[in-house]
């Protein structure tokens, strides 16, 4: 079989692999290949993926999408959105928002020019800020199923809202239907964002050229060997670069706007517990365990099958009795939506008070010498995010 499309020389299937031949300069299919499991075969210069391989009978019934050659739509809408999006076709972009806005009108515009098929929308998390699309054609999946969709998706414009892991399945497959699609549009919520390894994601299923996974690898991860261990540290370096690097498909669209951290002594039966919890658990249930201890004791004890007295109160949870005294603060935090604290909630207060280390609200409480390395995290993250264009100004 042999094909020709953009920067496709040719497509070969035999007995026991498919076989791809590409332009040499278009670093942004070779990258595409890579993250969906082609090799490289030096003496015959060519990219190839042998038959064997889990997703192989999809991937060639779906390279016949890549014939298809659409055109490059014109930028007519007044649309901050559009305007941004549309000139980076036929790649993508990363938009740095939590909501929808501006993602179905430049869907619209494309489309109407005949420069995509259909829009699809793939969820790694709640679809509820799609709902508006349920009387439209719009395809919304979850991204755990993309596999079972990705045949009827192809030559789509697909928007990821939220991006998995990169060593996940998930991920995986968003690199499938990535591959196969018209254009390709990145949601990720700015208070989702951890590292710029999240940003780095986005931008492998956007528009991989600009931060290909072995640069941003050398250039911007520092590993350390920890207990002997090989890559059980990791660190990030040269974060400015990586933004400039970046930054001609990346864009906030949301005013960004720092909370104020407010410092607490941790008592010492809290701070016991939380070393437990650091001590005895591991990965993500260490991390909200040990947060949990320093929130609210009484529902950590239970790890631990520890009475606390009843009328026991946290260090954070008596400074949010001080707070939520002068009537003008919501108290929330990272493991209840509205904490009880025995006081009316005020439903009219101006102000949050998170118990939990939050960048969403106006003021956080955090334990002085037990959580100052995850409040510097927090606001380095939240800088750099502050050093992409934001399409709202």
């Amino acid at each position: 079989m042999y094909y020709r499309h953009m920067g496709i020389k040719s497509v070969i299937v035999n007995s026991n692999k498919l076989i791809v031949s590409i332009d040499f300069n278009d670093v942004s299919l070779r990258e595409r290949l890579k993250l969906v499991g082609f090799k490289w075969d030096r003496s015959g210069k060519y990219w190839y993926l042998l038959n064997d391989s889990e997703d192989y009978d999809l991937i060639v019934k779906s390279f016949d999408c890549l014939l298809l050659n659409h055109e490059t739509p014109a930028v007519y809408s007044s649309d901050v959105v559009s305007q941004f999006l549309l000139p980076l076709w036929p790649g993508g972009g990363v938009l740095i928002q939590d909501t929808a806005k501006g993602i179905f009108e430049t869907y619209e515009e494309a489309s109407f020019q005949g420069c995509c098929d259909k829009l699809v929308i793939v969820c790694s998390g709640n679809t509820s800020k799609w709902d508006f699309l349920k009387d439209t054609d719009a395809v919304v999946i979850s991204s755990l199923k993309i596999k079972d969709e990705i045949e009827n998706c192809t030559g789509a414009f697909v928007v990821f809202d939220g991006v998995h892991r990169r060593n996940t399945k998930s991920f995986k497959s968003s690199c499938l239907l990535s591959l196969f699609s018209a254009f390709r549009v990145v949601l990720l919520d700015p208070y989702e964002i951890n590292t710029i390894e999240d940003i780095q994601n986005a931008v492998l299923l956007a528009e991989p050229s600009l931060s290909p996974s072995y640069d941003f690898f050398k250039n911007h991860i520092s590993v350390r060997k920890v207990s002997g261990k090989p890559y059980s540290g990791k660190s990030y370096k040269n974060t400015d670069e990586f933004v400039e690097k970046v930054s001609p498909i990346v864009r906030r669209n949301f005013r960004l706007k720092l909370p104020v951290p407010v410092p607490v002594k941790p008592k010492f039966r809290e701070k016991a517990l939380f070393e437990r919890a650091k001590m005895r658990f591991t990965g993500m249930k260490s991390v909200k365990t040990a947060e949990l201890a320093l929130t609210d004791i009484r529902s950590a004890s239970k790890y631990f099958k520890e009475e606390v007295p009843e009328d026991y109160l946290t260090a954070k949870q008596e400074k949010a009795l001080e707070f939520a005294e002068t009537g003008n603060f919501k108290i929330i935090s990272g493991h209840d939506k509205e904490i009880d604290l025995s006081l009316p909630v005020n439903e009219n207060a101006e102000k949050t008070l998170s118990l939990t280390v939050d960048p969403k609200c106006d003021f956080f409480l955090y334990s002085e010498g037990l959580e100052d390395g995850k409040v510097q995290k927090m606001f380095e993250t939240l800088k750099i995010i502050s050093k992409f264009t934001n399409l709202s100004d």
